[in-house]
Order: C-alpha cells, then sequence, then structure tokens
C-alpha cells in the first residue's frame, strides 16, 4: 500500500502551523478488509478499502478535530485549526520525545495474498461441516474479516511513525432444537497476523455446535451464594469489563470509577495480578504505537492484589501528572484517540486446573460470555456465561445454562482462592464513546470464594 499523501510535505504543513498553534498531528489510515457472512445459505460477502485523514489541533488549550476522506493536508489542518480557535480550555500534553519509526508486522500467511474464492470457498466448507454434526442442528452462522492496516503518525513535534500489520477473526455459531428448546453455541478465534491463526478450524466449529447440543440438556443453576471457577474467557471478562475500564484515566478523572484514589492499596487477594499488554504477540489489541504516537507499553493494574496503575494518554498525564503508557486509541481517522485497553488479562499462578475444582462440596463452574454489564462507578457487575457446570464434591457434573454472576468488583477480587497455570485469551472488540476497537482478554481458570449465582 502507497500512501497518496507526500510525508514530507505534511510534515511541513505541521511544523508550520505550529506558529499558530501549540500541537497538531496528523493521522493517515489505508486498511483495505475483507468481510464474509454465511448464514445457513446465505452468504454476504464485502471487500473493499477504507482510507482517510484526521487532523487534531491544540490551541490555548481547546481542541480543534477535522477528518476527511479527501487527501488535502493543507485544508483539513486548517479547519482543524479554524475549530480549535473557538474557545479556550484547560487541555493539555504530557512532554513527548517524538519518535521517527517504521514497524511492518510479518504475517506467515498474509490475509491479502489469499484469494477471496479461497476464503469463501473455505468457510462454505466449515459451513457444511457444522451442519453434519447433528441433526439437531437447525442454524449455523459464520462471521470472517480480516483488514491489512497501513497506518502514519505525523505531529508538528517531528514524529513520523509508520506501522503496517493485518487482523484476522472468525466466529462460529450453531443453534440446536430439540422439543421447541432452542440453545446456541458459539466460539471465536482470531489475532494479530495472517492466516496461520485460523488452525485446526473445524475444532472450533465443532465446539460452537457441542456446546448447543449440551446446552440442550443443561438444567436451570442454582440460587445463592456458591464457590465458583471461571474459566479464561469469564476471567478475561472480569479482567476487561470491570477492572480494565474502571482503570482507564478518563474515567478516574471524571471520578467514574470505584478505582479512584485506591493507587497503591489492596484491592484484591495476594495471587490476583492483572495486566493490560499492547505488546503480546499476535495479540488481537496489540499495537507498537498508539494513536498519540508513544510507544505502548504494558501496564500493571493489579500486582500482587494492589492496584498499581491505570492506563494514560498524554493528555490524561499531563493533567494527573502521571506518565503516558501508549494507551491513546481511535477507532478510525475520523475518531479522535482517547484512553483504551489493548489486550487485558489474569496473569497465571502456580496451581493446575484441576486442583481449583478440589474440595468444593457444591459449586458452580462457568464457561464463557453471554451478556452482562457493569457500573464502574459502583464496581457492580452482572455477567451471564455461556455454559456453566455444577460442581459435587470436586467433580464437574450437571451441565447449566443461563448462569449469571453478581457482585461488587473488590469484593470479588478479594475473594480468589485460586488461580491456575494454563492461560489463554480470546478476541474480540470493545465500544465506548462511540467507537469499537480490537482487543483481546483472557487469563487463567480461577477459583473465588464465593459468588451469587442467579
Amino acid at each position: 500500500m502507497d500512501s497518496p499523501i507526500d510525508l514530507d510535505k505534511a510534515s511541513k504543513l505541521l511544523e508550520k502551523a505550529s506558529s499558530q498553534c501549540d500541537y497538531a498531528d496528523l493521522r493517515i489510515n489505508t486498511t483495505p478488509f475483507t468481510s464474509i457472512r454465511i448464514k445457513d445459505d446465505e452468504t454476504e460477502i464485502t471487500a473493499s478499502t477504507k482510507f482517510g485523514l484526521g487532523c487534531r489541533v491544540l490551541k490555548n488549550g481547546s481542541w480543534g478535530f477535522a477528518s476527511s476522506e479527501k487527501p488535502d493536508v493543507e485544508s483539513l489542518l486548517n479547519s482543524a485549526l479554524r475549530l480549535a480557535s473557538l474557545g479556550k480550555g484547560k487541555n493539555k500534553l504530557h512532554t513527548s520525545i517524538p519518535l521517527q519509526k517504521t514497524f511492518e508486522q510479518k504475517a506467515k500467511k498474509p490475509p491479502a495474498e489469499i484469494s477471496l474464492e479461497e476464503k469463501v470457498s473455505r468457510f462454505l466448507e466449515l459451513r457444511n461441516f457444522m451442519r453434519k454434526q447433528s441433526p439437531k442442528i437447525k442454524n449455523v452462522s459464520l462471521r470472517y474479516s480480516d483488514s491489512s492496516r497501513e497506518k502514519v503518525f505525523l505531529s508538528s513535534e517531528g514524529a513520523r511513525l509508520i506501522t503496517k500489520d493485518s487482523l484476522i477473526i472468525a466466529y462460529f455459531m450453531a443453534i440446536a432444537k430439540e422439543n421447541g428448546r432452542l440453545e446456541e453455541g458459539r466460539k471465536s478465534i482470531g489475532g494479530r497476523g495472517g492466516f496461520e491463526f485460523l488452525q485446526n478450524l473445524e475444532h472450533r466449529a465443532e465446539e460452537a455446535c457441542s456446546m448447543s447440543l449440551r446446552l440442550l440438556k443443561a438444567s436451570s443453576p442454582p440460587k445463592g451464594f456458591f464457590p465458583t471457577v471461571v474459566d479464561s474467557e469469564m476471567a478475561g471478562v472480569m479482567a476487561h469489563e470491570a477492572v480494565g475500564h474502571a482503570s482507564e484515566a478518563d474515567a478516574i478523572m471524571s471520578n467514574d470509577t470505584i478505582l479512584k484514589g485506591k493507587l497503591g492499596k489492596k484491592i484484591g487477594a495476594e495471587i490476583v495480578n492483572i495486566t493490560d499488554d499492547p505488546g503480546v504477540p499476535g495479540g488481537f489489541g496489540s499495537f507498537e504505537f498508539d494513536d498519540e504516537g508513544t510507544k505502548s507499553s504494558a501496564t500493571k493494574i493489579v500486582t500482587n492484589g494492589i492496584f498499581t496503575g491505570f492506563m494514560q494518554s498524554r493528555e490524561t498525564a499531563a493533567l494527573l501528572r502521571g506518565e503516558p503508557n501508549g494507551s491513546a486509541r481511535a477507532a478510525s481517522y475520523a475518531d479522535t484517540p482517547i484512553v483504551r485497553m489493548s489486550n487485558t488479562f489474569f496473569l497465571p499462578g502456580e496451581q493446575q486446573k484441576e486442583e481449583l475444582f478440589e474440595g468444593i462440596k457444591k459449586g458452580v463452574y462457568v464457561k464463557g460470555m453471554q451478556g452482562g454489564c457493569v457500573i464502574t462507578k459502583t464496581g457492580n457487575f452482572v455477567f451471564t456465561s455461556q455454559e456453566g457446570f455444577m460442581i459435587e464434591n470436586g467433580k464437574i457434573t450437571t451441565p447449566l445454562r443461563n448462569c449469571m454472576l453478581n457482585g461488587d468488583i473488590l469484593e470479588t477480587l478479594k475473594r480468589v482462592e485460586g488461580v491456575s497455570k494454563d492461560f489463554a485469551t480470546s478476541p474480540g472488540w470493545c465500544g465506548k464513546m462511540g467507537q469499537t476497537i480490537n482487543v483481546s482478554d483472557g487469563g487463567p481458570h480461577v477459583r473465588i470464594g464465593k459468588i451469587l449465582i442467579s
């Protein structure tokens, strides 16, 4: 991909504009993408390229932002300048050493080098494979998408960063029916890279089908407080939704998080460690530089049960007197960077997974994530698992459906009794302030002393 923008000329325009403002930057995004959606006998295919520019200007503490699909940097910069000149504010940026680097992520099987016909054929094969799993499987859906991205960041401070990478993800959904009852199973796979991430897809497709069939036989969960073991996916949801969002600096600035004022304080059991790390190799939320030109770095949110850090942009770092850690992300050229997560997860512990079930006379094992919500201000959450199982005398027994976990995240973290050695993450998308970005979350299996099940 070759950008239609003369980067030297664009850099000079930004440098010239610095005489009229405090700061200016330009983001240039070029993204060829493919999307395939298969629902039973219907197939929908989209293949296109998104291109656009986004320009920010800071003047007298006030931001101006403009975006366009036209490769006219000068006009876009003038628009942002005019908008920034309309008022005065208190915004400012943490000082930064401008970086000049190019990063190109190498994929073993770049999606751009695989024909659309081959992609469609592969997923039609998988649809047929899913249909053959059982006569009880009545509907199947598959979704696939890939994007090959080139992102350029320039600033009036002299930064010039170029990133070239690709993302790939696939989803499988099966609906089983028996005696008028419908149940759904879902699985996903993906990462930052190429088709090499889509290995053994039949296994993922079969897992979605098996889950839907198991749920046909599942019972409603018991109600009340029970010792509970959560799998890597549910642990990841807790890390992302209940802890990660509460650890974003803009939430702390707006007093919209239960973690405000708790930096350096104990918020969980000593074996609880939670990190957000954009440097995870192949992580669906990984990146080298954020959308303010800051080198990405891991944020140790919880260390041995202590709240040790939160995600920062240059702007929040200046206002909170902290350090930026590369957590400013924009969903597209048409969006302004805001504080976001990347790959958020519980770190593995020292126990074998099987040990977490030992000693539980009556408890619940929950797997996967079906839905839920969190109030970051209070820490209250409700999560519904994809499936669950009773734990009886240390053994996994009766399958369960619609297990809802209710609680307060700080109390829940304090009740963590065990963390296993195994580790897995799941790709997905996170929405905030109207922007949807690629992320992943996960962790090991985690045992919680008691949690409200309904």
